[in-house]
């Protein structure tokens, strides 16, 4: 089960990357006391990297954060995290805790009762997010349409033959709709498992810690 759960999660993984806008040459490292790794599942040669030096949070830190372990690094403040475009940024030992994350909470209130793309919309995906509207005011559109004309035509008696065509109607509604609601409750779960990353491929901060 929890295989199939895994696969599943990889999948749909695997379908946001192709919808969603990310820089593929962004780097998020993710620095707090347990880790300072880089994020983005590539392999880098360690041997490289000078070795960081934190003397002024101030500057080493963007201001956003402090210096830590020796010097060795930086803790970032709530609701920061360190992002470089490029991978030289981080072996050059650029400032640290340089980007503020999109907030975890912000996205799962958007897409709760805002539901059409506006949390794609705020996490930096225009696209999926457009066609997440698109989709919305089509069903609006559709079903408002076809209930005004439902309601005006079973007024007066009418024949098996258009009793037919506004059942199959009827069924097209119901499943535009059942799609939307899945969609709806996706993007609930997957913004409360803090699955979905922002534009910049960079998670973001959890209201849970």
């Amino acid at each position: 089960m929890k295989e199939k759960i895994f696969k599943y999660i990889i999948f749909i993984q695997a379908l946001k990357s192709i919808f969603t806008e990310q820089k593929d040459q962004g780097i998020a490292l993710l620095e707090d006391n347990n880790n300072d790794d880089l994020n983005n599942n590539n392999t880098y040669d360690l041997q490289k990297l000078i070795q960081f030096n934190c003397t002024d949070p101030a500057i080493d830190c963007s201001g956003n954060g402090v210096c830590a372990e020796n010097g060795l690094k930086c803790d970032c403040y709530r609701g920061y995290q360190t992002f470089y475009e490029r991978y030289e940024d981080y072996l050059e030992n650029k400032p640290r805790c340089n980007y503020k994350s999109k907030q975890q909470i912000n996205a799962l209130l958007f897409s709760l009762f805002l539901s059409f793309g506006s949390a794609h919309f705020y996490l930096g995906h225009s696209f999926i997010g457009s066609i997440q509207l698109l989709f919305f005011l089509f069903i609006l559109v559709f079903n408002t349409i076809f209930i005004a004309k439902l309601s005006i035509k079973h007024i007066k008696k009418v024949n098996r033959d258009e009793l037919k065509k506004s059942f199959n109607l009827i069924i097209i509604m119901i499943i535009l709709s059942v799609l939307f609601l899945f969609w709806y409750l996706f993007d609930l779960i997957m913004i409360y498992m803090n699955i979905y990353k922002d534009s910049n491929n960079a998670k973001m901060f959890s209201f849970l810690k």
